[in-house]
């Protein structure tokens, strides 16, 4: 069960993590905090069975704000970390960095694996590089959630979710399905819907995808769906989804379009632009599969989805052409 919950003492949150640091029931605790960082410190707190709260602290005008976020790593996930703590040596390893660096911050890592527990006061120089990286994407994994939750900032879930964009990635993508579906069912501003779009569409399986697109056109009021269309149709969101997504939204896309024209009633201006935006995608990323839809729509009864298909099909055929001569 996730929580998101906002504190208004620090005070409170140290103290609350200093007791889980003396549990028994305690795997790992691990804070940072200094160095050149939105961030003032950040924790994590993770027990033997896996269940983790995520704890961090932002400066702001007035003071600061804290946040919590607490959830389950499954099982495999847990004897990763535990993998790590053996793999790195952790209870070989000093108890202090022998280097020090000004932006770098400080960290503290304790862990409580076996009959074994220890401490490590660090910033850089210990060889634990792969256990602190995983650390780190969990304490991000609750940072992006919460920030999608609490402020609705889904820029930084698109760059941990897609392999194009470099920046924070985070231990287990698939936390962030959930709050990404939520939020684009709710949210009407462009820009914060393309980025939420284009993260989801790395952590669906094909057919998740186009069933969760369909199911917004299908449910959401006209405003709301002909909003998605548009980002659909544009560019650079349909290069910035995985290949796959794009090809299986093309024939539901094909019907979307025809559909309108097939109701005969007046197209408004934006939704005229939309669909030919729709038609653009259409003949940037299809293919040889989708061009028997194509030719069929292209002796309808419809002048606009007559003109349109025959147009997809050349810019389609003209494309694969040149591709086959680079060849």
């Amino acid at each position: 069960m996730k929580k998101i919950i906002v504190c208004v003492l620090l005070s409170f949150i140290i103290s609350l993590s200093a007791n889980a640091e003396e549990s028994n029931d305690t795997f790992i605790h691990y804070r940072w905090s200094g160095g050149y960082s939105p961030l003032k410190n950040s924790e994590l707190i993770m027990t033997k069975d896996g269940k983790a709260r995520v704890v961090y602290a932002r400066c702001i005008m007035d003071g600061e704000e804290s946040f919590s976020y607490e959830f389950n790593l499954d099982k495999n996930e847990l004897y990763s970390l535990r993998a790590l703590v053996k793999a790195v040596d952790f209870f070989n390893q000093p108890e202090t960095s022998s280097e020090h660096v000004i932006d770098a911050g400080e960290s503290t890592l304790y862990v409580h694996l076996g009959e074994r527990d220890r401490t490590i006061h660090f910033q850089l120089g210990l060889n634990i590089e792969p256990l602190r990286l995983e650390l780190d994407k969990i304490i991000s994994q609750g940072i992006i959630i919460t920030e999608i939750n609490t402020k609705e900032d889904v820029y930084e879930a698109m760059i941990a979710c897609s392999p194009y964009f470099a920046g924070r990635k985070i231990y287990s993508p698939q936390y962030l399905k959930d709050p990404l579906e939520e939020f684009i069912t709710k949210n009407n501003n462009k820009q914060k819907l393309e980025y939420a779009l284009t993260a989801l569409s790395w952590l669906l399986t094909q057919e998740q995808w186009l069933g969760f697109i369909a199911s917004q056109i299908e449910n959401s009021n006209e405003s709301h769906k002909l909003l998605l269309l548009k980002i659909l149709g544009s560019h650079p969101f349909y290069g910035n989804i995985p290949e796959k997504q794009a090809q299986i939204l093309l024939p539901y896309l094909i019907y979307v379009i025809d559909s309108h024209y097939a109701a005969k009633k007046p197209l408004s201006q934006e939704t005229d632009e939309t669909l030919r935006m729709l038609w653009v995608f259409v003949a940037c990323k299809g293919d040889e599969q989708i061009l028997p839809v194509l030719e069929k729509l292209s002796k309808s009864n419809n002048e606009l989805t007559i003109k349109w298909s025959k147009w997809a099909v050349e810019n389609i055929k003209g494309r694969m052409e040149e591709l086959k001569n680079k060849k």
